[in-house]
């Protein structure tokens, strides 16, 4: 399971760092599936007040996973969801199950 966590995590950080390089209100959904390059309408404060938290991302809802995030907040455009645990607790995890 902590593999699946984690992967889902680095997922989730290869979308948000493309956003961050982005222009405009027209910002992808940073939900962990790749494949995934459904648009969120938002303006620039709103995500930049959200990417405060490196453990806090925007989707498009309902494409959150609640086995592995909660949602924060939620509305017709956007929900944002926070991870449940920390990329340093995967690996603390994955180290754990390796000894």
């Amino acid at each position: 399971m902590a593999t699946k966590d984690y992967e889902a995590d680095q997922r989730h950080r290869v979308k948000a760092a493309r956003n961050r390089q982005s222009q405009g209100n027209a910002f992808i959904c940073e939900c962990a599936d790749l494949r995934c390059n459904a648009t969120l309408d938002l303006t620039a404060a709103e995500y930049e007040g959200m990417h405060a938290s490196t453990i806090r991302f925007w989707v498009k809802p309902g494409h959150g996973i609640p086995a592995l995030e909660r949602v924060l907040e939620e509305n017709d455009r956007y929900e944002v969801v926070e991870k449940l645990r920390t990329t340093a607790d995967m690996l603390n995890m994955r180290g754990a199950v390796a000894r």
